[in-house]
């Protein structure tokens, strides 16, 4: 057995299809609810500090008032307003009346991005589209009702809390994701020569000794890594699920 690593590999949603224990899947649910409130933030403070800007404010100055105005929005610090605002929770105009309620000239743009056009701005890398896993530390997930790879063409849709959510153009759920246009993104892919992509591959046939072998040869011989295998005989035969790693489409066509 060989044993892979890589540095540079962060935990993410997708392990927890994998992992066995359920202290590595706290474990790694507390990772990404972490990476998320720091990436949320990020973008929560970058956008409230675009919005002041335009309205020729800045955050107030006596830590009394901003308690206060922080208390009645219903968060208990700063972060949390930040972090609320990257999200999609909280809407910045909200903030700022806030902060201001007697400031009557405070009117934001209507050309003035919202959190979900700054997090799509962000999602925009000049010239290479889109790297979407880890770009700028960015909350990114494959959906897993049509499981996209490189190669498929797809759209991003901006979740609540969860970050963009990574759909093929011809998923059924795209028809329900259009009802609110302005949270779909325009996504292209940018990946590296390292990346992997989880997929399941789905079969059924009929049960003989020495099948499970037979198909984890196959796909292994293709220069596939298998995550995870599962055969259950049925009435008629055998179900299989296979969670492979894959490059992009060329080379998930090959396995299957």
């Amino acid at each position: 057995m060989e044993v892979i690593t890589d540095r540079k590999q962060r935990p993410n949603r997708d392990w927890l299809a994998f992992v066995k224990t359920s202290r590595a899947r706290t474990r790694i649910r507390q990772w990404v609810r972490r990476e998320e409130f720091v990436s949320a933030h990020k973008i929560g403070k970058d956008l409230l500090k675009r919005t002041l800007k335009k309205a020729k404010l800045a955050l107030p100055d006596k830590q009394d008032e901003l308690r206060t105005a922080i208390t009645a929005l219903g968060y208990q610090d700063m972060d949390q307003v930040y972090a609320a605002l990257g999200r999609g929770d909280l809407g910045p105009t909200r903030v700022i009346k806030q902060f201001y309620p007697d400031h009557n000239t405070v009117e934001v743009s209507k050309k003035s991005p919202t959190a979900w056009e700054r997090l799509a701005t962000r999602l925009r890398i000049s010239g290479r589209g889109v790297r979407i896993q880890g770009v700028d530390n960015l909350m990114v997930q494959y959906s897993r009702c049509c499981q996209p790879v490189p190669g498929d063409s797809v759209i991003g849709y901006i979740t609540r809390g969860r970050g963009v959510s990574i759909h093929r153009n011809d998923c059924p759920n795209v028809l329900t994701l259009s009802r609110d246009p302005e949270r779909r993104v325009d996504i292209e892919w940018a990946t590296e020569k390292d990346d992997r992509f989880f997929v399941k591959l789905y079969m059924n046939g009929t049960d003989r000794r020495g099948l499970l072998s037979d198909v984890a040869k196959a796909i292994t011989d293709t220069g596939t890594d298998i995550s995870n295998a599962d055969m259950r005989t049925t009435d008629g035969g055998v179900s299989g699920e296979f969670s492979v790693e894959v490059r992009d489409l060329a080379h998930l066509e090959k396995v299957t």
